[in-house]
């Protein structure tokens, strides 16, 4: 099996910050020309987010999660899904399925990954505590 590759997450977190501070990356219309939306590079940045705070091999390191949660506190702001995409037509993909529409639109994912993001705080909190109580000396606590 092939090890997964490493992430330069502060190169990564510096981009998709520098990214995100571009008005026109805001906009959901194609460049002039061009074959994508700024949307689908949203959805790639909170897709690429989400596997950073799940995939063990892939973790953001733990002193760049205030960064992540800035960028996705930005991105469950998004527009999309706008009211139209996300009550999908009959006949359209993710009509009647809530589930699919949020697995392809940048706010539902950036939620989803701000959930991983505050679950990942909790941990780190509590293993702090849990190692601050550890090594405490409570040599002067009686039982009464």
């Amino acid at each position: 099996m092939e090890e997964s590759p490493v992430i330069p997450w502060n190169t990564v977190l510096d981009l998709c910050q520098a990214l995100l501070a571009i008005d026109d990356v805001w906009i959901d219309k194609t460049a002039a020309g061009e074959d994508y939306y700024w949307r689908d590079v949203r959805l790639s940045i909170a897709r690429l987010i989400k596997i950073g705070l799940e995939d063990p091999k892939r973790k953001v390191p733990s002193e760049l999660l205030l960064q992540v949660r800035g960028i996705l506190l930005k991105l469950v702001d998004d527009p999309d899904p706008d009211m139209d995409s996300d009550r999908p037509p009959t006949g359209y993909m993710g009509h009647g399925d809530p589930i699919t529409v949020a697995l392809n639109h940048v706010r539902p994912v950036a939620l989803s990954a701000l959930i991983e993001y505050a679950w990942q705080r909790h941990r780190i909190n509590k293993d702090v505590l849990t190692s601050t109580n550890n090594n405490a000396d409570h040599s002067d606590w009686k039982r009464k």
